[in-house]
């Protein structure tokens, strides 16, 4: 088998839709099975305090591939269908990603799954290979894909279909010294849940007591245009709980296939997985079925902006846990540090994620945005704040980590609010490009059809 530098190793970078942390048996869960990224934390590094940029899908995604916040890219919410008949905009065009920085540096990178950015009906920029899924969801079984090559038989499981076609990718590199980048983007465990995975699945939770998933009362700022498949899981949670467990241990089977695959193919020892998700999730814990978008004001519960982060590969300790906080806007860097490419001359939040738990990384402020909500956690201290005046929320994560206790209000705690604030607001102030600030864009929670005018503030 061939055998590349360790400089330019290949990258597979595997990405769930809507799965927390909380979700995984490495993350504390005894009720998931998932034996493969189980096997990946165990010779990997995980990281225990891992935030997405945004709590729903696609100013997460784009957080993770411009290394940029989403009040300076520009997505600051999901991206709704278009007008039928009308194409989708593209919202990351002008934008500098980390596929365009591999392709420079010679990799050959191809996507398998959910895009959710925008016009899907063309490779975006950097990808040499194409098969994505149209819009943002859809069916388990025969969902639509676009593709780049003739022959792709999309019919079926669609978490198979995007294994499948990434497994056809790892094996075009069976011969070749060239570094490739598979970015593979699953649909699981974004709902619809019932019914829609294969029955070997979901045989595994049918006596499944779901402690991990308290159903508490609605929370009071429940958003009330739920949708469907939500409104199900709260009048019935037991079937859509299934699903959702179901449809995370066929994503891990799916991956299995993958990392076998890999072992087969010689290039395991060549090659950084990170698994990862683009936002959290909360299936009755808080009294919430959905993420960011569930309340109406938005909310950042921990729930809802913590996921897993999994790294195996040359470079990477076997078994480490960093618990230092850090986030997917870390992702870019840490990309183009393995392909060993230089950084541009653009302002980064991010840098590059730590390989081993000894490595220091000084101070850590960990930011997260969803419209006119802004987080900021130092140390085991976060702070929410609304605009234009709240309702606002600190919390204390070592003594209170469910967010069961807001300390906003109390005398005692004061300086650290306003501490945390001023660090905010800092924070913001120096990374935020003022016509895509989301604070002034009508975040609503409920989809943004078009790309935000740079220059111009306009509505969702």
């Amino acid at each position: 088998m061939p055998h590349k530098s360790p400089k330019t190793p290949n990258i597979i970078l595997l990405v769930a839709d809507d799965l927390a942390s909380w979700a995984l048996p490495s993350y504390g869960n005894a009720e998931m099975v998932t034996p493969n990224i189980d096997a990946l934390a165990a010779r990997g590094v995980r990281y225990a305090n891992y935030y997405t940029a945004s709590p729903v899908c696609s100013p997460a995604r784009a957080s993770m591939l411009t290394g940029q916040m989403p009040s300076t890219h520009g997505v600051v919410d999901w991206i709704a269908p278009p007008p039928k008949g009308e194409r989708s905009d593209s919202f990351l065009e002008g934008q500098e990603t980390y596929v365009e920085r591999l392709e420079e540096a010679g990799y050959c990178a191809g996507l398998f799954g959910k895009w959710h950015l925008g016009d899907a009906s063309y490779p975006a920029a950097g990808f040499t290979r194409w098969l994505a899924l149209e819009g943002s969801h859809g069916p388990y079984y025969d969902a639509d894909f676009v593709s780049d090559a003739v022959g792709d038989d999309t019919s079926g499981y669609v978490t198979d279909v995007i294994a499948d076609a990434a497994i056809a990718f790892l094996e075009s590199f069976s011969d070749s010294h060239q570094p490739f980048l598979a970015s593979i983007n699953f649909t699981a465990p974004h709902h619809p849940w019932v019914g829609q995975h294969p029955d070997r699945f979901t045989a595994l939770y049918t006596d499944c007591a779901f402690e991990s998933c308290p159903q508490e009362d609605a929370h009071p700022w429940t958003h009330p245009s739920l949708a469907p498949a939500v409104q199900r899981a709260v009048a019935d949670p037991r079937p859509s709980l299934v699903g959702y467990f179901a449809a995370v241990s066929a994503m891990d089977d799916a991956i299995g296939r993958i990392l076998t695959s890999l072992d087969d193919l010689g290039l395991t020892e060549e090659t950084v997985v990170i698994f990862t998700s683009d936002n959290g999730f909360q299936c009755g814990q808080h009294g919430i079925w959905g993420k960011g978008n569930s309340t109406w004001p938005l909310n950042v519960f921990e729930n809802s902006v913590k996921v897993p982060c999994i790294v195996t590969g040359p470079g990477w300790s076997a078994g480490a846990v960093i618990d230092q906080p850090c986030s997917a806007y870390d992702l870019f860097p840490t990309l183009l540090k393995i392909a060993g490419a230089p950084m541009s001359d653009s302002v980064f939040p991010g840098r590059p994620l730590i390989t081993d738990a000894n490595e220091p990384r000084g101070d850590v402020v960990v930011c997260d945005e969803y419209g006119e909500t802004r987080m900021i956690r130092r140390g085991n201290d976060k702070f929410v704040h609304r605009f234009p005046d709240g309702p606002h929320e600190l919390y204390d994560l070592a003594s209170d980590p469910n967010e069961r206790n807001n300390l906003v209000g109390r005398p005692e705690f004061e300086s650290i609010r306003r501490a945390l604030e001023d660090g905010l607001l800092s924070w913001f102030s120096h990374y935020a490009n003022g016509p895509y600030d989301a604070r002034f864009l009508s975040v609503t929670g409920r989809g943004q059809a078009h790309r935000h005018p740079k220059g111009e503030h306009d509505a969702n």
